[in-house]
């Protein structure tokens, strides 16, 4: 396997990765900016936390680092034939990973910042803390109701 039969890969990878990088650090800026208007300050506290968009956006800054390595080690004299088919192997397994967390990030991006999945956040992050712990009492439906209720109302300030 020569230079030239691999090299075009990191390249366009390279590429590639750092314009996805940018759309997504843009999208989830937008996502945060929008969620400010509509509801309160807590809210971005919640929406900060979004492990969807936290890997997706390391999966792709991770893939342009690689590809930015892998095109200079590419071009050193004593990276071998068999280097070069590990170099090759390991960039098609990035590949699956990166059309994995892409089509992860496009259906994510499709409800995130929407009132429904904002409501929904905000409830599962308000609800984490009210879960009986072993050894806890249990709750009655009625406290719980106003436990989240009283949870709910500090969400607003």
């Amino acid at each position: 396997m020569t230079r030239n039969a691999i090299g075009a890969v990191p390249d366009i990878l390279s590429g590639s990765m750092l314009a996805v990088t940018t759309f997504s650090l843009t999208a989830m800026v937008t996502l945060q900016r929008s969620a400010a208007r509509m509801f309160t300050p807590r809210v971005h506290l919640v929406l900060m936390k979004d492990r969807t968009t936290q890997n997706a956006l390391a999966t792709f800054i991770g893939a342009w680092i690689y590809a930015l390595l892998a095109t200079v080690i590419l071009d050193l004299p004593y990276f071998g034939e068999r280097g070069r088919v590990a170099l090759f192997v390991t960039t098609v397994l990035l590949l699956s990973l990166i059309v994995m967390s892409t089509l992860r990030w496009i259906l994510h991006l499709q409800s995130a910042g929407s009132l429904i999945d904002t409501a929904r956040r905000i409830e599962d992050e308000a609800a984490g803390p009210l879960a009986a712990g072993p050894g806890a009492r249990r709750l009655s439906t009625q406290q719980e109701k106003a436990q989240l209720a009283r949870a709910a109302a500090w969400l607003r300030e």
